[in-house]
C-alpha cells in the first residue's frame, strides 16, 4: 500500500473520531453557551389626562395665561405628554389624529401621573378654534365641526326651567340626539327659552348660547329653590363686579348669566373651593369662592377721592398724570 493512501486513510480516521465526539457531546445535552440580553425598562415620564368640566372642551393655549391665543379645544379624557410642569400650568404635547399639538394648559383641569406613554392615544375630540368661533350659519363650517350647533326655526319663545327631579345637571347638545356634541350643562332652576320643539327635544336658548335639551326635563314651573347653607357678600379687590357663570370656568365668556356689583349679598347653595353655587336676584350659577365673603353685611365701599372745589377767581390745575400743564401764549 503506498504511503499517499496510507495519509488518506488516516485523515478519514481523524474525521470519524471528531464527527463521534461531537455526537457523543450533543446527546449528553452540552451546547455551546450564549449570553441572554437584558431588557432595560423604558423610563418613566410624566403624562396628563384632561378631567371632565361642565363645558365638554377645554383650551390649548399659545402661552401659559388664560389670556394668550387659544391653539384649539381639547375634550375630556385626552391624555397627553408633560413636557413641562410649571405648577398652575402645564406645556403639553397632545397626540391628534393627524398631527401633534404642543401649548399650555391649566394643571386645575389636568390629573398627572408617571407612564412609560405606552398607553398614549390619540384625542377624543379636537376643534381648532378657528372652526369653533365660526359663525353656524355657514354650512361649511357646520360640517367640519363636531361642535357646530344644528340651526332650527324660531317658532316661540316660552321661557322654562331645567327640572331634573334631582341634583344632577342637564346637558346642552349641538344637535338633537343624545349622541350630540356636548355644549354645557346647567343645574336645577336655570331659566332657559325654548325657541323650537321637534321630536322630544328642544332647541332653547340659555344667555348667549344656543343648543339642544331633552324637552322632558324641562318645565314651565321654576323647581322648589334649594336650600341656602349661607349667604356671602361679593368683594372685588377694584369695586367693580364679579361674574356669575353658568359653568365652573372663566375661559369662556359666553357663560357670563350676570355681571353682580361688589358688595352685593348672594345666597350660597353649595360651597367648594374653587366656585360655589349662588343664587342673586332669582339667578342661579356658579361664582369663583375667593370673590366671596361670607356674611350678609354689605362689603365696604371703595372711598371716593374728593374733588377740589376751585374757588372764585382761582382754579386749581390737575392732570390725569399728576404732572404738569403747559402755560402757553396763545
Amino acid at each position: 500500500m503506498s504511503r499517499k493512501t496510507l495519509k488518506s486513510l488516516f485523515a478519514l480516521f481523524l474525521a470519524g473520531i471528531l464527527l463521534l465526539t461531537g455526537s457523543l457531546a450533543a446527546a449528553d445535552g452540552e451546547e455551546t453557551p450564549t449570553s441572554t440580553p437584558t431588557e432595560t425598562p423604558a423610563p418613566a415620564i410624566l403624562m396628563a389626562v384632561v378631567k371632565d368640566t361642565p363645558a365638554g372642551r377645554i383650551n390649548l393655549r399659545s402661552e401659559p395665561t388664560a389670556k394668550s391665543k387659544s391653539l384649539g379645544f381639547i375634550s375630556p379624557g385626552t391624555q397627553a405628554r408633560v413636557l413641562k410642569d410649571l405648577g398652575n400650568w402645564a406645556l403639553l404635547e397632545v397626540l391628534l389624529p393627524t398631527e401633534t399639538k404642543t401649548g399650555y394648559m391649566s394643571t386645575y383641569y389636568l390629573d398627572m401621573f408617571m407612564s412609560d406613554g405606552s398607553t398614549l392615544q390619540p384625542t377624543v375630540i379636537y376643534v381648532p378654534v378657528e372652526t369653533a368661533s365660526s359663525s353656524s350659519s355657514s354650512s361649511s363650517s357646520s360640517s367640519s365641526s363636531s361642535r357646530s350647533v344644528l340651526p332650527s326655526p324660531v317658532t316661540e319663545d316660552t321661557l322654562m326651567y331645567v327640572s331634573t327631579g334631582n341634583s344632577g345637571r342637564l346637558n346642552m347638545r349641538a344637535t338633537p340626539s343624545l349622541d350630540g356634541a356636548l355644549i354645557n350643562s346647567y343645574v336645577n332652576g336655570t331659566a332657559v327659552h325654548v325657541l323650537h320643539r321637534t321630536n322630544g327635544w328642544a332647541y332653547v336658548m340659555v344667555g348667549s348660547r344656543r343648543g339642544y335639551m331633552v324637552l322632558g326635563y324641562l318645565s314651565t314651573i321654576s323647581p322648589a329653590p334649594q336650600p341656602v347653607i349661607a349667604t356671602a357678600t361679593v368683594v372685588h379687590p377694584n369695586g367693580t363686579y364679579v361674574n356669575l357663570r353658568s359653568s365652573r370656568t372663566t375661559e369662556d365668556s359666553s357663560n357670563i348669566l350676570a355681571r353682580v356689583p361688589h358688595g352685593s349679598v348672594v345666597d350660597v347653595l353649595e360651597w367648594d373651593s374653587w366656585y360655589c353655587t349662588v343664587r342673586w336676584n332669582g339667578i342661579t350659577g356658579y361664582m369663583v369662592t375667593t370673590y366671596l365673603q361670607i356674611g350678609g353685611s354689605p362689603a365696604p365701599q371703595p372711598t371716593p377721592q374728593p374733588t377740589p372745589v376751585p374757588q372764585p377767581g382761582s382754579a386749581t390745575v390737575l392732570h390725569p398724570n399728576g404732572t404738569f400743564v403747559n402755560l402757553r401764549s396763545s
